[in-house]
């Protein structure tokens, strides 16, 4: 049975005698039209030359020798030749889509959108100023966030964090309710000529968990105010007396100050 027949008729060996030539020597291939072989100061590199649509000659580099074997080179070479390809044109729209894309993402990041976007498209409203102040003020952890990645699970994590800090439910209905907006106008269409920068809302059929016990809710604010209170105190040094007084006076009960330490941790911790 006979052998396979390579594709190309350039071997390791003739690329590598074409190493020791001048440079920019060129060893053609007698099997795939236009594929070629060009010596450079350093190592050499394969190309394909070729005639575009418009009648213009081309030439592409496939790869580099000897990191790019003679076979390997041929396969691109001979794909290229057999669908009339033109691989420059191909590789430009490959960049021009990969820079739209990463423009694409850059729009899509949180701080950018609401900067630039949805600060134009507030600037026609009346309280346009107020409700992207209510939006910078409550989400400074999703600045960098690509806004198409945005979760329930990202929802879930900010309302637990404000939820920490004391913030009534309201208040926390109000942001969620203006960041959702900015969310519903990214996800539209606002030119005959202009496609929306998200396909849909990720949130849109997120909603807030329902509030914690108010009772408790403020019992715990209460505390937790007491809490800071007491670590003033504690970083000016004051005394022993003192900070009874202080304890005693802001949460209304009196502990030993052997407690005070466990207490703190309890309060700043609680879920």
């Amino acid at each position: 049975m006979a052998a396979k027949q390579p594709k190309t008729s350039i071997t390791t060996t003739t690329a590598d005698l074409l190493l020791k030539k001048s440079e920019r020597s060129t060893l053609s291939c007698a099997r795939i039209t236009g594929f070629h072989l060009l010596n450079l100061k350093h190592g050499a590199a394969w190309r394909y030359r070729y005639t575009n649509e418009s009648g213009n000659r081309r030439i592409s580099t496939i790869g580099k020798y000897p990191s790019m074997l003679p076979e390997v080179a041929a396969e691109q070479a001979l794909n290229y030749l057999l669908n009339n390809s033109d691989p420059l044109s191909e590789k430009q729209a490959q960049r021009q889509q990969a820079r739209s894309a990463e423009e694409t993402s850059e729009a899509r990041k949180f701080s950018n959108y609401l900067e630039n976007e949805y600060a134009a498209h507030q600037s026609r409203k009346k309280t346009g100023n107020e409700t992207l102040a209510i939006i910078r003020h409550n989400f400074p952890e999703w600045a960098e966030r690509d806004i198409a990645t945005m979760s329930a699970a990202d929802v879930r994590e900010w309302q637990k964090r404000r939820e920490s800090e004391g913030t009534a439910h309201a208040t926390l209905k109000r942001a969620y309710g203006a960041v959702k907006t900015m969310f519903n106008h990214a996800a539209k269409s606002h030119s005959k000529n202009d496609s929306p920068l998200l396909d849909e809302n990720p949130i849109r059929n997120v909603s807030l968990d329902a509030p914690v016990d108010n009772k408790r809710n403020q019992t715990l604010v209460a505390a937790r105010e007491s809490a800071r209170r007491l670590l003033r105190l504690l970083s000016t040094g004051a005394s022993s007396e003192t900070l009874r007084i202080g304890f005693s006076s802001s949460n209304g009960e009196s502990f030993l100050l052997c407690d005070l330490a466990a207490w703190l941790n309890m309060v700043l911790t609680a879920p």
